[in-house]
């Protein structure tokens, strides 16, 4: 069987699906001032009212307003630096597109260095390792605990992404949380470079924001390995 919860600002809404994928079951609480303690007061209720096992509930998904909520408070967000893999050099300010209340929440600076491609294929530079890792440097001077790559049509050639992280994996280990913006998919530079800026910035929320949820799951003993942040 599995559960279905979403956390909304005033109701927490929580669904079982059983075994042969009908709905089950359906309730709808008041949400409290912790998410945690809403999602564990919803399965609560539903394992006493139908009186199943937690040994029972193979998978949990859970819809919470984590990451929004922290966007809109631009509180507890990753510091991100910003690394533009851009031999053409675009003319476009750091950020662009992200508000600056946001901007200044997370954002700890940026650096441009060789590399990218034309729209064809064709290099617009050789990569540079020596840049890269000068900027990098740069931005953990800075207190980056985050950087986004940016390639210039990093989402049809990514291979310079893909190279940098290699690069700052094989020097920095583990230290560093880091975004390629091709994941995103689109052509658009600035799309890909906000979204990869973002995606950065919410790693910090989004695993405390799990971590609490799996200690509070585990403590009516579901398995962590079936839960799902969605």
């Amino acid at each position: 069987m599995k559960i279905g919860i979403d956390v909304g600002g005033t109701n927490t809404d929580i669904v079982l699906i059983d075994d042969q994928n009908q709905i089950a079951y359906m309730k709808k609480i008041q949400t409290s001032f912790s998410v945690e303690e809403s999602i564990l007061l919803g399965i609560q209720l539903l394992l006493q009212e139908l009186k199943i096992l937690p040994e029972q509930i193979s998978e949990v998904s859970i819809g919470t307003t984590h990451a929004l909520n922290a966007l809109l408070s631009g509180e507890g967000l990753l510091p991100t630096g910003l690394i533009r893999i851009a031999s053409n050099r675009p003319r476009l300010s750091l950020a662009a597109g992200i508000p600056k209340r946001l901007q200044e929440a997370f954002i700890v600076g940026g650096a441009l260095i060789s590399g990218g491609f034309e729209c064809d294929g064709r290099t617009l530079a050789p990569f540079s390792e020596d840049e890269l890792l000068l900027a990098v440097d740069q931005l953990l001077m800075k207190n980056a605990k985050g950087i986004a790559l940016v390639s210039t049509f990093g989402s049809l050639y990514p291979e310079h992404e893909i190279r940098a992280e290699e690069i700052i994996k094989k020097y920095y280990g583990s230290s560093l949380f880091l975004t390629k913006s091709h994941i995103f998919g689109g052509i658009g530079f600035v799309d890909r470079e906000n979204a990869a800026l973002i995606n950065t910035a919410l790693f910090s929320p989004i695993t405390v924001g799990f971590t609490k949820l799996e200690e509070a799951l585990s403590k009516l003993k579901i398995a962590p390995r079936s839960i799902f942040l969605v």
